[in-house]
């Protein structure tokens, strides 16, 4: 049995996870991202990433310590490329010089990793690699969130190398695959010959397109058609303007397509893979297949026969980039490089050399037998005394802290009685009374709570098991109230319930904006 690795693939919208353990998918998990939190595929807090996967894994009773992380295509840049045989370290050396080219910043900005491809000609004497560079500060990003959530990067690379390392556990290696990710801002058609990567073409029509057209033809909040079309609420997903919009989409899914077509006239091309979102919406991949002079596959084929199973089609980045995170990177000086798999999940951490920390500690042992010979053991025992008790009252408070960490509640609800030292900000937020208050008057009883929080001005809940009605009635009610500035409705699926007969149902995730209080005033 294989050992845990998590396997993250942050979109703009969704976070999704994969728990793998060797061969198996034991659990997968997609989460709505928190409105914001990424801005032009960056994260723009890293505490509260780190606190929002985290939160996400504890909630879906994931347990896992080591985590391999998706980089988006947009976040490096990649390159395959024809090199003169030479050592690792010479291409250590030489590999910066490649993206000359694409990098108008300092080279040293950048952390650079290339995995070996099988050269066409048998004859030829050469190197063919794939090479990536990214910033430097980007992957620290990474590292500072993922430490948050408490888990150990093992593995970090990007979007074509998660499909690189399924494609290759694939025996015909020379076949040609086209991997279509239908997401939520774009469409991405990926294309590979065996494990070496062609292009990736980038459509920005994604599915919301689908929530745009929804809203405007239905009069709603564009997060509301998002939920309408995910729940197909009312057979929304075959309405005449949708079909409308697949067969656009389709139209430059074919553009894209006939356009690689022409630039590599020798392709054979035969199978597309769906991975993605999209693949929810069966008119959308119906409209594709009849579209398309191509074999349509749910991208999950290509996985494992033990992982191929209902639902991972969707979940393809998130696992594939698990496969080969215990590959390491390491080389040896002189040697021809072969490594086949990029991982930056070491690159640019400083790494302690044996030998410097083999004399350090002799040199530490020397320091302290002189320091003996000479009396001075004497006050540093004392030191140590005077610390070691330091620490054990240390660990009394850690411990009385930690007995008290099911009281936070208590701490917010009695904080508002004192102001002195608060600042302007923290004086404007809402009551937590107030809060109370309003759930027990417009959610509390009407509907199914499953949780909620607050976090400043900021009310996050989710209601299970109610219709789509039920939801609206009750949002009106909440904004209603004066503590309320406005609210959304980020997301929310259909479920079928049959104790009573076919019910459509919905899980609806709400964000209320709430109105602070004001500091003007004196209390």
């Amino acid at each position: 049995m294989g050992k845990r690795i998590l396997g993250i693939d942050v979109g703009h919208d969704t976070l999704k996870l994969a728990l793998v353990n060797g061969n198996k998918v034991e659990k997968t998990v997609a989460a709505p991202i928190p409105l914001n939190l990424i801005q032009d595929n960056r994260v723009v807090s890293e505490e509260s990433m780190g606190e929002f996967i985290r939160s996400t894994m504890r909630e879906n009773g994931i347990h896992c310590s080591e985590a391999a992380y998706v980089l988006s295509n947009e976040n490096i840049y990649s390159r395959t490329v024809k090199m003169p045989k030479m050592t690792a370290d010479q291409l250590r050396i030489n590999l910066p010089y490649e993206f000359s080219d694409f990098i108008s910043d300092e080279p040293s900005k950048y952390l650079y990793d290339y995995a070996m491809l099988p050269n066409e000609d048998e004859e030829d004497e050469g190197m063919s690699l794939m090479a990536i560079a990214m910033q430097k500060e980007h992957l620290e990003s990474v590292r500072r969130f993922m430490k948050k959530a408490g888990l150990k990067l093992v593995k970090v690379a990007p979007t074509m190398n998660a499909f690189i390392s399924i494609i290759r556990r694939n025996k015909d290696q020379e076949k040609e695959y086209c991997i279509l990710d239908l997401g939520h801002r774009a469409i991405r058609m990926h294309i590979f010959k065996g494990e070496r990567y062609e292009v990736t073409r980038t459509l920005d029509v994604g599915l919301s397109v689908l929530d745009n057209v929804i809203a405007e033809n239905l009069n709603v909040d564009v997060h509301l058609a998002h939920t309408y079309l995910i729940s197909d609420y009312e057979n929304c997903q075959r309405s005449e303007y949708c079909m409308s919009a697949y067969e656009n989409i389709t139209m430059e899914l074919m553009r894209a397509l006939n356009f690689y077509r022409f630039s590599n006239p020798d392709s054979k091309l035969e199978d597309v893979y769906f991975c993605g979102g999209g693949i929810q919406i069966d008119p959308l991949r119906e409209v594709i297949r009849q579209s398309l002079d191509l074999n349509i596959h749910h991208a999950r084929e290509l996985l494992p026969a033990s992982m191929s199973t209902h639902g991972m089609s969707t979940y393809m980045q998130a696992i594939g980039i698990t496969f080969d995170a215990k590959e390491r990177n390491g080389v040896s000086r002189g040697k021809t490089p072969t490594k086949r798999v990029i991982n930056l999940a070491d690159a640019g951490e400083e790494k302690i050399d044996k030998k410097t920390a083999a004399a350090a500690i002799i040199l530490i042992i020397v320091a302290a037998t002189l320091f003996s010979i000479y009396g001075v053991a004497g006050r540093f025992a004392k030191l140590y005394k005077a610390q070691s008790e330091t620490n054990k009252v240390q660990h009394e408070l850690d411990e009385a802290y930690k007995s008290l960490s099911d009281y936070n509640m208590t701490e917010d609800q009695y904080a508002h009685y004192t102001f002195e030292g608060m600042t302007t900000e923290e004086l404007a937020q809402v009551e937590r009374e107030d809060v109370l208050k309003l759930l027990d008057e417009k959610v509390i009883g009407k509907c199914e709570v499953e949780y909620w929080s607050v976090s400043e001005n900021i009310l996050n809940l989710r209601i299970v098991g109610s219709t789509l009605e039920e939801v609206n009635t009750i949002l009106q009610g909440i904004n209603q109230d004066e503590l309320v500035s406005y609210s959304t409705v980020s997301t929310a699926r259909k479920e079928d319930k049959t104790d009573s007969g076919s019910k459509v149902s919905v899980t609806a995730d709400i964000v209320v904006y709430l109105n602070g209080r004001t500091t003007s005033g004196e209390e």
